[in-house]
């Protein structure tokens, strides 16, 4: 005799009186269906915003960018592996992307990512990377605060009932804390002010570190590393030691961010699971689908205007290649740094256009970075998602007119002659 289960429900062929009355009514089980919890539409709780590694880069796009050829010529076909690789999605209607091969208007395109030969700092965290500098230990990594100030301040940054402002504010005064202390409470060094260099066109951020009073027992140690060179021209040697600043390099700040400990990042207000603070520094670059960057194609003589956006890519593909072949030459300092400045200056004018302090060639207007196209009224989010141009629709200044009455609104003869009301006519 089958037994079914665990004992307790019916025999595999039999049917139950509920599973019956199911099925003589369509609409009960339709309604049921509804309500399956795999079917039950599903509520957003939160969204997160965090930062990319370079190896979550990496795993978003779909190949490594590295030609800077955008045609095959002579079929002036998209070139494989550069800014308009077909894998990266399509800007026409009749091409078919390579990745999902799907029309435009159903693929909305994929990422690519070039991999920088150095990496550089990000335009738009520049004012944290500061903030994380300042507080940090230039030797240890350490957050400059004795040890029972990190622990209360660990303690009221995990708090639950701890909001946003508090936590804030709380972040504020860690800041305040951290530039005041010269001296690592963790190993002993000596640790100065740190500030972004004004008036050169490239993204620099010195480390004063032997100035002021608390920094004597560091100059004099530099004086020994210096003997020799004191011997020969002592005070010019010493004379520039009163103004020598230590320059924190996009790789020097990277090997620092990567040794603050968790806990640390928790008192700087960074969940180290979201976003450490290493990926501040930029050493992949995500490039945009096709579909956001369309190729325009001219009438005449079969060219085609690039987007910006592609054009910029092309430029620090070409700088990031003359870049690897200046470090694989020879150790010639002066040639590696000026295209590494170089690289650091077009990164950042693909991210943000029009920041002030940029190298821009002379009487060229800025280009439409990525921060062009979010923000300000002609940007996304104000442009194409909060409002939008309609048809049949107008706007007009209201004022006053004496051969109105109160209940009536005057039209503008232009307006009343284009505008129309869609409406179904009755044919005779």
């Amino acid at each position: 005799m089958p037994i079914s289960g665990w004992g307790h429900g019916p025999s595999p062929g039999s049917v139950s009186a509920e599973q019956q009355s199911d099925a003589d009514d369509p609409n009960k089980s339709r309604s049921k269906m509804l309500v399956r919890e795999d079917l039950a539409p599903k509520k957003i709780s939160h969204l997160q915003f965090g930062l990319l590694s370079p190896s979550e880069m990496q795993r978003v796009a779909e190949f490594q960018v590295s030609s800077r050829e955008l045609f095959s010529m002579p079929s002036r076909t998209p070139a494989i592996g550069g800014c308009l690789d077909p894998r990266l999605g399509v800007s026409d209607k009749t091409s078919t992307c390579a990745t999902c091969r799907r029309k435009l208007v159903d693929c909305a395109g994929h990422y690519g990512y070039i991999r920088l030969a150095l990496p550089v700092f990000h335009i738009g965290f520049i004012k944290h990377t500061l903030n994380i500098l300042q507080c940090i230990c230039k030797t240890c990594s350490r957050v400059l605060l004795p040890e029972s100030e990190r622990l209360a301040m660990l303690r009221r940054v995990r708090n639950p009932k701890t909001d946003v402002l508090a936590r804030s504010s709380a972040f504020k005064r860690v800041v305040d804390k951290c530039k005041k202390c010269r001296v690592c409470p963790h190993c002993g060094t000596g640790n100065g002010t740190v500030k972004k260099v004004t008036g050169v066109p490239t993204l620099k951020i010195m480390h004063e570190r032997y100035k002021g009073r608390h920094m004597e027992d560091e100059v004099e140690e530099l004086e020994t590393q210096l003997e020799n060179a004191l011997r020969v021209n002592p005070d010019g040697i010493r004379s520039a030691l009163r103004g020598a600043a230590e320059d924190l390099l996009p790789t020097r700040v990277l090997e620092l961010f990567r040794k603050i400990p968790d806990v640390d990042c928790e008192v700087l207000w960074i969940d180290p699971l979201i976003g450490r603070p290493e990926n501040l520094i930029l050493q992949n670059l995500l490039v945009p689908p096709v579909p956001i960057r369309p190729s325009v194609a001219m009438d005449v003589g079969g060219g085609s205007n690039e987007d910006d956006l592609t054009v910029k890519l092309q430029e620090i593909l070409d700088v990031n290649v003359a870049l690897e072949l200046a470090m694989t030459r020879g150790p010639q300092t002066r040639t590696i740094m000026e295209e590494w400045d170089f690289l650091q200056v077009q990164v950042a004018q693909y991210i943000n256009g029009e920041m002030p302090g940029l190298q821009r060639p002379m009487g060229s207007k800025p280009i439409r970075g990525l921060c062009q196209r979010l923000k300000g009224k002609q940007g996304r989010f104000r442009g194409n998602l909060s409002g939008k141009r309609v048809d049949f629709s107008a706007r007009t200044v209201i004022s006053p007119d004496p051969n109105l009455r109160v209940d009536q609104v005057g039209v503008p003869v232009f307006v009343a002659k284009i505008m129309t009301y869609p409406g179904k006519t009755d044919h005779l």
